[in-house]
């Protein structure tokens, strides 16, 4: 299990606000990418009353200097961009297809077909998809990230 250190950067002890709101995220989401990417306001498993705490951590999080400082010293850099970018697309696996392809895998791609109708293509196939095929979430008519 890895250890997150829920102190300030000199060591001291946050206050109670933030070291309850902080203890409640690591306890949750276990790993400093997960806390990244909820941080990063992408939807996280939870109903009700979970969504409703996670949301109200979150805001914390982001509303207080302090605690907006901790989430960028606990996740690594590069974690954090990777995260970001992940926060854009519609599921973990749909990025991982769209950046992350490797042989053997699914590349899914997009491109204007004839220049003005939205493709989604599966391995450099037009394909024509509307939804993913991962999480069922309707696709954009654009890339989830313009580069």
């Amino acid at each position: 299990m890895i250890s997150i250190a829920i102190s300030e950067a000199d060591g001291a002890d946050p206050l109670p606000i933030c070291r309850a709101n902080r203890e409640w995220i690591v306890e949750r989401y276990k790993v400093p990418t997960m806390i990244a990417l909820k941080f990063l306001d992408h939807e996280a498993p939870g109903r009700g009353q979970e969504a409703e705490a996670d949301a109200k951590v979150v805001r914390h999080l982001h509303e207080c200097p302090k605690c907006r400082a901790w989430v960028h010293r606990i996740v690594p850099a590069d974690a954090m961009r990777r995260q970001k970018r992940l926060s854009r697309y519609c599921c973990a696996s749909m990025f991982c297809a769209c950046e992350e392809a490797k042989a053997g895998n699914t590349n899914i791609s997009f491109e204007l077909f004839r220049g003005e109708d939205p493709c989604w293509k599966i391995d450099g196939n037009y394909s024509f998809i509307s939804y993913c095929p991962w999480c069922g979430r309707k696709l954009p008519e654009r890339p989830f990230l313009e580069d």
